[in-house]
Parts: C-alpha cells; structure tokens; sequence
C-alpha cells in the first residue's frame, strides 16, 4: 500500500542519514586526534561513538582509538572520563573475545564508576563482565565484586527486593549463582537509575541463563517476555528483535528438555 511505501521509504532516509553522521563523526574524531591532537575532545567523541561502533560492529576501530586515547596522559581526562574509556575498551575487547584484554579493563572501570559513584555506569560494566563469563564458559566468583561499595549497596537492596522476578530467580546466594546474581544486581541498579534499556537488556540476559545454566525454559520466558514489555514501551528495536528470536529458541529447547525427561 501506499502507507507502507512512504513508512519504508521514511526508514530508508532515516537510516542513510544516520550513516552519514556516523561517517562525519569518524573524520571528526580521526581528525581531532590524528590532526589536531586534541585528545580531551577525541575522547568525548569517542566515548559517545561507542554504541555505534558495537552496533554496526567495528569492535577494531573503536578499540584501536580508545587505546590510542588510552595512551595518552591520563591526568589529561577526569576520573568519570577515563572510567569510560577504560570500560569502552573493556566491552570491545569483551565482544572480540579477549579476555586477556577485557577482563583488567572491565574491573579498572568498576573501580572507577564505583569511585565516582555512577551507579548507572558500574551496572552497565557488571552487564558486560557477565557477557565475558558467558562468552567464556566461566561462572566464577563474585566475592571480588563486594569491595566495591556500589555493589554491596545492591546487593542490599536486592536483599529486600520481592518482586515476581525477584521471586521467580531465586534468592541472590552470590557464589552458588555467579554470573546469574551479577546480572540481578545490575538489574537492581539499573531499575534505581531508572535505566529502561539496561533493565531490558538485564532481564534478557538472565532469561538466557535460566535457559543455559538451568535448563529452566519456563524462567527463560517469563523473564524474556519482561524484557519484551519494555522493549516496546522504550522502542528498543534491537533488544525487542533479538528477545523475540530468543523466545523462538527458549520455545525449541524446552521441546528438547520435555523429551529428555520423557
């Protein structure tokens, strides 16, 4: 129909335009650096060039210049700056698989968002430690995560939290859960922030677990279909297509488990 024409044709500009101010930015941060050698406002451009870096998936760009920033003299950036850098670097690395690279990364940038109290960011850090462990077969200890004081404060919170997922999930027994018990306390801290697309994404993540770890694919869609809820409401178009392709394939496994226990 016509609508459907003008609503694609609509998308279509939309997304070139967005292509083209991604490239401007990326001449703009390659010039601030390599150019101008201004590296305070390389880093800020850098730092707000990170999601689309993981989004379109030029995880070696973006690292190369947030090492190449890294580099620099640290007592150039602030210590929230250089917290996401670090943490920049952490999740690049994280989704290269390096967890030689990744891990240090990871933890320097809780220590400083937990310095600078960025609940926000420490949770957002937490949720990337957890893809690491995943991507790596690891669960881990989370004992290390209580020296920071963000963390602890969570885990307090959580303590006395009774809502159904809350519930549902299971008490937050920190080493018997491991990689599961991080991402409820990054839940927990993404919901006192008021963090809508990390809440989604949290809940996402914990619904895979249930699956992976617990072989539990009625958790798995309970917690997927949360995650859904506010996908939609905040239009989180890539969170909502990948948790409807997770419900797809939380639906096949539990096929897989009912027959196993036939």
């Amino acid at each position: 129909t016509g609508t459907s024409q003008n609503f694609a044709s609509s998308q279509l500009m939309w997304h070139r335009q967005g292509e083209i101010e991604k490239e401007n930015l990326r001449r703009a941060l390659r010039w601030t650096i390599e150019e101008a050698h201004d590296l305070v406002t390389g880093a800020r451009l850098a730092i707000a060039m990170m999601r689309s870096w993981i989004d379109g998936g030029r995880w070696k760009e973006g690292r190369h210049w947030f090492e190449t920033i890294l580099r620099a003299d640290q007592n150039l950036f602030d210590v929230r700056t250089r917290a996401h850098l670090i943490f920049g670097l952490g999740f690049l690395a994280t989704l290269q698989r390096d967890a030689a690279a990744a891990e240090p990364a990871l933890m320097r940038a809780l220590a400083a968002f937990d310095t600078c109290s960025d609940v926000d960011a420490f949770a957002e850090a937490l949720s990337v430690m957890t893809l690491l462990r995943r991507f790596l077969r690891q669960t881990g200890s989370v004992q290390e995560f209580l020296a920071f004081r963000t963390f602890r404060d969570a885990v307090a919170a959580d303590a006395a939290d009774d809502t159904f997922e809350s519930r549902r999930i299971g008490p937050a027994d920190l080493e018997r859960q491991g990689s599961k018990a991080l991402l409820r306390i990054a839940l927990r801290s993404f919901r006192d922030t008021g963090n809508r697309r990390g809440e989604a994404t949290a809940l996402q993540n914990l619904a895979v677990l249930a699956v992976e770890n617990d072989r539990d694919a009625e958790t798995g869609t309970l917690l997927a279909e949360l995650a859904i809820e506010i996908a939609r409401e905040t239009r989180r178009e890539r969170t909502l297509a990948g948790t409807y392709t997770l419900l797809s394939e939380i639906a096949a496994l539990g096929n897989k488990f009912d027959d196993a226990v036939r």
